[in-house]
């Protein structure tokens, strides 16, 4: 995991030559703005320390992120039902406008509240626990009706798709789904019930979201600024060849305006990914996903462990928003606190194969 850490901080200086290459920017600029990005994540060498030490234990760790999820969601939707997002619209990235989804809607950080979600859904899965069904459903429920996250319930659906499809035998899983069925006609009856306009609006969101996929004018400005954003890297490309191998690097936001217009790298997913470390980064940033492919292969003490297949979950999760929104590639602290539990996990397994051999001999 030191290894991968301090691979993963690189990207850093990556970015800032490749900057320097493209566009004359100095290095220290590029390292100063790609760091804002990737030069936390040595905060990861921190709290990997407190588990190697046993300072916290796994438990304390998943508490903890239980505790500040439902503390989110509480917040989330306090912050919703009282402040106008309209009011912030031009000082924050975490207000954003989109008439499929009503208009103006607050864009807050879901990592904590998906991990609950993923937790107390496979709770449900590994253990049959039906409360926990109900608790991932109001998690669920809030990421659909409340926060119109139709990015983050896709990845959330198909990352729990891939761990039941993963772990589960199909028996089992048409089992679980009779509960789920039910849980799920529960809760749009309630929405109907609250307000049915709802139930519209969602539909509109990935009405449209399902046109933009395929590339069809959807008449919604967001949707349709995505297609022009990946025209704009394309073109670039076309013009500057060369540039596909390993990218334009991070330059400051005002600068990125000035040459290509309106353009988020998160906007264009994997398009924004390649924009930034062309070819060759963007094949190095997915083969970090060798890592947890081999620790979940390895690992057999912990198959049913509750925490271990939460993280395994986030690993399918993070794989899939970083085709829509570059997940990992713009936010490798995520990324790397997933593999710093996925080490954690090896070494006790390690630690468990090496007492039964002791035994055997």
């Amino acid at each position: 995991i030191d290894g991968l850490v301090v691979l993963m901080s690189l990207f850093t200086f990556y970015s800032a030559i490749t900057s320097n290459l493209v566009f004359d920017q100095p290095i220290l600029k590029g390292v100063l703005v790609s760091g804002k990005t990737y030069l936390p994540i040595i905060s990861i060498f921190f709290l990997y320390y407190l588990f190697k030490t046993e300072k916290i234990t796994m438990y304390q760790y998943n508490f903890a992120m239980l505790i500040i999820c439902w503390v989110n969601l509480f917040l989330y939707i306090f912050l919703m039902f009282t402040i106008n997002p309209a009011i912030y619209k031009e000082s924050t990235d975490l207000v954003g406008f989109n008439p499929s989804k009503g208009g103006y809607v607050f864009n807050f950080p879901p990592s904590f509240i998906v991990y609950g979600l993923f937790f107390y859904f496979l709770d449900f899965t590994i253990n049959k626990n039906r409360f926990s069904l109900i608790l991932s459903f109001i998690l669920i429920a809030y990421t659909l009706f409340l926060a119109k996250g139709r990015i983050q319930f896709v990845a959330v659906i198909g990352a729990i798709g891939l761990h039941t499809l993963w772990f589960l035998p199909v028996k089992s899983i048409i089992i679980r789904m009779l509960d789920i069925l039910f849980i799920t006609a529960i809760m749009l009856l309630i929405v109907y019930i609250i307000d049915e306009d709802l139930l519209m609006v969602v539909y509109n969101m990935f009405e449209v979201f399902a046109a933009a996929i395929f590339g069809f004018e959807t008449g919604e400005s967001s949707a349709d600024a995505r297609w022009i954003e990946i025209g704009t890297v394309l073109s670039y490309f076309d013009k500057h060849p060369g540039h596909w191998f390993f990218g334009i690097g991070f330059i400051p936001r005002d600068e990125m305006w000035l040459r290509f217009g309106y353009l988020y790298f998160t906007d264009i997913g994997i398009f924004g990914i390649l924009f930034v470390f062309g070819i060759v980064g963007t094949i190095l940033l997915f083969l970090f996903f060798l890592y947890p492919a081999f620790v979940i292969r390895r690992i057999k003490s912990f198959k049913y462990d509750l925490i271990f297949n939460t993280i395994i979950t986030s690993v399918f999760y993070l794989l899939i928003t970083s085709v829509f929104t570059g997940g990992f590639a713009f936010a490798p602290v995520s990324m790397l606190s997933i593999f710093m539990v996925l080490e954690y996990y090896k070494q006790k397994d390690d630690k468990i194969r090496k007492v039964k051999l002791l035994r055997q001999h």
